[in-house]
């Protein structure tokens, strides 16, 4: 069981035994939802400020009211306008990510790199976390298995009281 299912199960049942067990499985669904939509979209939190004004900007945070779940992203986003004709022009740009899998794990372990640029994206965001990151997650998910490497399906994740 990873540290997730364990703090999930220890929320669960502190839930249980001071209000109902209905609200606490209202609860661990509702967190459950948040954290498989980090699955397709996982820059859509943001930087905890305490962790910002640290230099630490790896992790993210999303709000499951009344908690704060805090998750960890092994990779970077870029998004960039292209010049056209001699000038920058937001119409015409790009959105990339890079990521590395395992993130976790021995210093030694084998690790890989996943890159995707998406050029002047047709529909939607042209922003990096929001065209090529979704891409470079199912990448992942198809190849880790051929490179030996196990996919973790739930992202580390604290569940604390929201601020």
């Amino acid at each position: 069981m990873s540290g997730t299912e364990i703090d999930l199960e220890a929320l669960h049942g502190y839930v249980k035994d001071n209000r109902s067990a209905e609200q606490a499985d209202a609860l661990l669904d509702h967190l459950l939802a948040a954290i498989e939509t980090l699955e397709t979209f996982p820059l859509r939190g943001s930087v905890p400020k305490e962790l910002d004004a640290l230099g630490i900007r790896e992790f993210r945070q999303i709000l499951v009211e009344p908690y704060r779940l805090i998750y960890r992203v092994g990779g970077k986003t870029g998004s960039a306008n292209k010049l056209v004709n001699g000038r920058y022009d937001a119409s015409h740009g790009v959105g990339s990510f890079a990521s590395v899998f395992p993130a976790d794990g021995p210093d030694d372990a084998r690790r890989y790199v996943v890159f995707v640029l998406v050029d002047e994206p047709s529909q939607g965001s042209r922003l990096g976390g929001a065209v090529a990151a979704p891409v470079v997650g199912r990448v992942i998910d198809r190849i880790a298995g051929f490179l030996g490497v196990q996919r973790r399906i739930d992202p580390p994740v604290v569940a604390e009281p929201a601020a």
